[in-house]
């Protein structure tokens, strides 16, 4: 090697060592034995635990799928990481079990014991002394520690900086417990969260098992008590949707969040073979079992072909009150139904588009649709007369015919009970998820809400089901049949 070389060489080495004391991606890269694969979802994930250690966030709960590397990010590389950049920190690390937590704090600590972690914070080493132990070492000369613990066992007489839960329920088998539940919350209340010091960081990482589990109460709670711990919530579903809590630009919808590991395939095929899990597991969202207003065993009437002998209504719903390109707002959702004149007691979902759009993207997503098969059938676009709907009833309805106002009466629970007996009575039919990949997500916001994340697809199917069975005086539709003899 030449001296240039030699030289160049060691420019790179120090350019290394430095990203990797402010990036605690590239730390991880540096010290990981072995190639560490990234992916997008580690990106992203490190981003908002290097905001966690910073102190930019003081809660934060992160909820991603089995074994798409949060616990070698969250409890293994970000303690070490941590520690090289504050030797004074104390950290307690917790799992489901006491032997997992010592198996995670040994692998942290062979970290911060390696050569690789010794470049690039050279004046940081383990102590030598009595407590270097699976479940406790130290820091030389500083007071920094690493303390491990399962849940439920005690953690006295020790205080922490940051405080990480990674992983508090094992299994299905546990998170359906009612008393694992209550032992695991009364855990949390009573010992890890008062072991916390002034100003100290608690990250809560875990897969999604059941809506009342320790994320589901510490978001509930924040909702519920403003002056309750407020949490920043980084919830990472396997495919991506059309909105999230954080950004989704980094991927679109319905993309794997690490194909590497699992593709979009693989996760649909779990979706369709086990909507209620993928919805827990998959996609962070665990909804309460059997529906609460719309049970999920009223949901399971598919249809492959539509009854079309002896004719019947085609109709659209249009719940547009997407104003803007957030990826927080609500969502625009289109709905196609079709109910046969032969069966007056059954409703078809046909189709849906959904979406988050801005004004002119709605209006284009509409004149699309209304010259498309079978969307072109509809003789009635029912639009509520709310947000931007009264807006994009104004710009097509001299373009787009059958475009009419529908104002719901009540509130959304209330509008949604009244149209459960229909789900109920057998009389709704949904597409196929062979022919309709995003029923089941359909399926787990009417069965889940009030507490799903969105209602959006809830509000068109409430307005096409009291549509086309309840004929309430509000709705122009029915009052022109009853009218007319229609």
């Amino acid at each position: 090697m030449t001296t240039h070389e030699a030289e160049l060489e060691r420019l790179l080495e120090a350019e290394l060592l430095d990203r990797a004391r402010e990036s605690l991606l590239a730390f991880t890269c540096y010290t990981f034995i072995g190639k560490y694969r990234v992916g997008k979802v580690h990106r992203v994930i490190a981003e908002k635990l290097e905001a966690f250690e910073r102190g930019d966030i003081k809660r934060m709960i992160l909820t991603v799928p089995p074994r798409h590397g949060k616990t070698q990010l969250a409890s293994r590389q970000l303690p070490a990481w941590a520690l090289g950049r504050n030797p004074d920190r104390q950290i307690i690390a917790t799992s489901y079990a006491a032997s997992l937590a010592d198996s995670v704090s040994l692998d942290a600590k062979a970290i911060v014991a390696s050569a690789a972690f010794a470049r690039v914070f050279p004046d940081v080493t383990i102590g030598d002394d009595q407590k270097n132990t699976a479940s406790e070492w130290g820091i030389d000369g500083h007071r920094g520690r690493y303390i491990a613990a399962g849940v439920g066992g005690g953690i006295t007489g020790k205080g922490g900086d940051i405080l990480i839960i990674d992983d508090p329920i094992k299994d299905d088998i546990e998170a359906q417990s009612v008393t694992h539940r209550e032992r695991v919350w009364s855990w949390y209340t009573k010992v890890f969260k008062t072991r916390a010091a002034k100003d100290a960081g608690i990250l809560l990482i875990m897969t999604r098992w059941h809506l009342d589990d320790l994320a589901g109460r510490l978001l509930e709670q924040s909702r519920r008590d403003p002056k309750a711990d407020q949490w920043v919530e980084v919830r990472l579903p396997a495919l991506a949707e059309e909105t999230d809590r954080i950004p989704e630009e980094w991927r679109a919808p319905g993309e794997a969040l690490w194909p590497w590991f699992k593709e979009a395939d693989e996760w649909e095929k779990n979706r369709r073979e086990d909507p209620a899990g993928h919805a827990a597991i998959g996609q962070q969202r665990p909804a309460q079992a059997g529906g609460t207003v719309i049970k999920s065993a009223w949901c399971g009437q598919f249809w492959e072909v539509l009854p079309l002998n002896g004719g019947g209504q085609w109709f659209w719903t249009v719940d547009a009150k997407a104003g803007s390109k957030d990826p927080s707002s609500s969502r625009a959702v289109i709905q196609l139904w079709y109910k046969p004149a032969t069966r007056e007691a059954e409703l078809y979902l046909v189709d849906q588009v959904m979406g988050v759009w801005d004004h002119p993207e709605t209006l284009a997503q509409m004149r699309r649709l209304a010259n498309m098969s079978p969307w072109s059938r509809a003789s009635a676009k029912l639009v509520e007369a709310k947000a931007d709907g009264k807006a994009i009833m104004a710009t097509l309805k001299s373009e787009i015919p059958g475009i009419t106002p529908i104002n719901p009466q009540g509130s959304k629970v209330v509008r949604a009970r009244a149209i459960a007996p229909y789900w109920a009575a057998g009389n709704i039919w949904l597409p196929h998820p062979s022919r309709a990949p995003w029923i089941s997500e359909f399926i787990h916001e009417i069965t889940t809400f009030p507490a799903s994340a969105h209602d959006d697809q809830l509000d068109a199917m409430t307005m096409a089901v009291d549509h086309a069975f309840v004929r309430d005086q509000n709705d122009p539709i029915a009052h022109l049949r009853r009218i007319t003899g229609g």
